[in-house]
């Protein structure tokens, strides 16, 4: 017959004193865990404002040059702001979103011709920028050069009118700035219309 013989002390304080406590090692890991996450977290939180901004002013640009492009497929010999009494496809996309604060240099107005299978594509303007004369209005010219353009409108391979807006967006935060290498990104909106006769 085996007795088992145990101290009084030997109970349930024994293996209290035995047992490490890890209560404040977890506290310290956690703390360096987060530290490390820390910069992760803010690249991706910061990052998803900055797209976030970016993809709604990309969204407003399209929207302006949109207006631009639906007034230029019946007048796409008027782009300066001066043109045609303030109608033109400058001041279509003006005025969409005057909060975007568009300038004549943010817009480029282009003529798309396909031809035989050859897509080419001229920007033009009015002349002289923003004159209001009707010579430079009513005959528009290319930028590049200054010839003449001219509008092909037949039913079976019309030309079309083509508008850009750009503006540049200011990179909030200087994290993802770093990261990018620049704190401004230009951004543009763009649409195409088909030149009505």
């Amino acid at each position: 017959m085996n007795h088992r013989f145990t101290a009084i002390g030997d109970g349930p304080r024994s293996s209290r004193v035995d047992r490490p406590s890890t209560r404040w090692d977890d506290r310290g890991a956690a703390l360096i865990e987060f530290a490390l996450l820390l910069p992760f977290l803010a690249i991706l939180v910061f990052g998803t404002i900055d797209l976030s901004r970016a993809s709604q002013l990309r969204n407003r640009l399209t929207n302006a040059a949109r207006e631009g492009a639906a007034f230029g497929q019946f007048s796409p010999q008027y782009v300066n702001p001066g043109c045609n009494g303030g109608r033109s496809i400058d001041r279509a996309v003006m005025r969409e979103d005057p909060g975007l604060g568009v300038t004549r240099n943010d817009i480029q107005v282009s003529r798309v011709r396909t031809t035989a299978g050859v897509t080419t594509e001229v920007p033009y303007w009015n002349g002289p920028a923003d004159s209001p004369g009707a010579t430079a209005c009513d005959n528009p010219v290319a930028v590049s050069g200054g010839t003449p353009i001219t509008f092909d409108r037949s039913p079976t391979n019309p030309d079309r009118v083509s508008v850009e807006v750009t503006q540049n967006l200011e990179i909030l935060t200087p994290l993802v700035a770093a990261i990018i290498g620049t704190d401004q990104v230009k951004l543009r909106g763009r649409a195409e219309a088909v030149i009505q006769g």
